[in-house]
């Protein structure tokens, strides 16, 4: 009778640490989810299996669904149009060959059948075994540089077209000084015509300075100033916009045609050797990650040139993306250790299936399988009980309604075992 109160003390005090442990990695596994659930950018976990995991405010607030309603859709089919189908398909299938992120952009339809631009920095998650777990992605709303991209095409396309007009009243007066009259009676209609689209211009120069004012990413266009060796060894700001002046702690006036050495060293910008690569060899740079210490946040510059000697730099600040691709990478190794190196027999499975998805070693040595035979089973095929017994309790575990069981388990050798169960719900 002693020994075995004695080994109930063990086997309770054992449960007691185990327990404290799992309430301190919950603890630190809560204040990581509570750091992207407060994120400002959209985030979401994507089964392979079109299911939604977590997702945090922002990404409710960009798509329009409530979390519940996003539990129940398919990521796939329901936010994303069909002609992206392929194309996402190959991005993913290059993340699981090589194993690095991928970033690429599409569309979601948001719950009110409207479409808003997106790009997704997407990573995957794999199980021991090398078969893909999970994906999680970093979404940035590119509605603004969509628009942006887009006034600049207008405006590009209607100074083409006065350009155009120019040119052929040019040659027409060349022609034939006989048709001089003629001429003028065409560029009186001309006359017409370029005022309207002067008219015109204004208004796009008017909507594209709104645009270019209020957008939230920086915006730098400089002039590269080269020694007397053709080398490039300084800049000049020709047009910045307020949010690229912030970030040197200035108005856009106090900045143009200063030159960068102008600044304290402080201030200088960290991407000064790609702004002059770019500004000698035409060949633009796009989606480059870099620290910057004047603000010490991190950035994500696309540097290009389409006149010699001119650069235009376009910075987004990737701060909160990067602290939670961190936050993230933390509390995955700290699973992994804990699910692995503990003595508690774990089982991690689908709730809707029953399919168990990852056992620790100290599941195979109760059970006596080896995990690859148990990652193939079900819980149905150890737990004795109606199968209709075994989702309503695992559906209480889900909605926390109870969380601690006994059942009977049969191992690998055919023991039937009483056991203690105790459930927790994880993304």
């Amino acid at each position: 009778m002693t020994n075995s109160n004695e080994f109930a003390y063990k086997v309770e005090k054992k449960l007691n640490n185990v327990e404290r442990e799992l309430q301190k990695s919950k603890e630190h596994e809560n204040f990581l989810l509570n750091l992207i659930e407060n994120s400002s950018q959209p985030f979401n976990v994507m089964c392979p299996d079109g299911k939604l995991g977590l997702v945090n405010k922002a990404f409710e607030e960009l798509t329009y669904y409530t979390i519940d309603e996003l539990k129940s859709i398919d990521w796939i089919e329901t936010l994303t149009p069909p002609e992206y189908w392929d194309m996402e398909r190959a991005k993913l299938e290059e993340l699981q060959r090589t194993g690095k992120p991928v970033k690429y952009e599409k569309e979601y339809i948001r719950k009110n059948g409207t479409r808003v631009p997106i790009e997704l920095l997407v990573h995957q998650v794999k199980n021991d075994d090398g078969t893909l777990r999970y994906y999680y992605s970093f979404i940035m709303d590119i509605s603004e540089r969509k628009n942006f991209e887009l006034k600049t095409q207008e405006l590009v396309e209607q100074l083409q077209e006065f350009n155009e007009d120019l040119r052929v009243s040019n040659d027409e007066l060349q022609s034939s000084a006989m048709e001089i009259n003629l001429v003028n009676g065409k560029l009186k209609n001309k006359s017409k015509e370029l005022i309207n689209i002067n008219e015109l211009l204004s208004q796009s120069e008017e909507n594209y300075r709104m645009l270019f004012e209020s957008m939230n990413e920086s915006f730098i266009l400089g002039e590269l100033i080269p020694d007397r060796y053709g080398n490039p060894y300084d800049c000049k700001f020709l047009v910045v916009n307020p949010s690229a002046a912030s970030d040197f702690g200035m108005k856009p006036e106090q900045l143009i045609n200063k030159k960068f050495t102008d600044l304290p060293p402080e201030l200088e910008p960290p991407y000064l050797n790609e702004i002059g690569k770019v500004a000698t060899t035409g060949i633009s740079i796009r989606n480059k990650e870099i620290y910057n210490p004047i603000n010490k946040n991190y950035l994500e510059i696309d540097i290009y040139s389409r006149k010699a000697g001119l650069f235009a730099v376009l910075t987004r600040n990737i701060t909160d993306r990067k602290q939670a691709e961190k936050a993230l990478k933390e509390s995955e190794a700290r699973y992994r250790s804990l699910f692995k190196n503990n003595h508690v027999v774990m089982l991690l499975i689908k709730p809707n299936t029953g399919e168990i998805i990852d056992a620790n070693p100290a599941a195979e040595s109760f059970y006596l399988y080896d995990r690859e035979k148990l990652i193939e089973m079900k819980i149905t095929d150890i737990r004795i009980s109606e199968d209709e017994k075994v989702f309503e309790d695992m559906s209480k575990a889900e909605s926390g309604e109870n969380n601690h069981f006994v059942f009977k388990h049969r191992l690998a050798n055919g023991e039937i075992r009483d056991v203690d169960v105790y459930s927790d719900y994880y993304y």
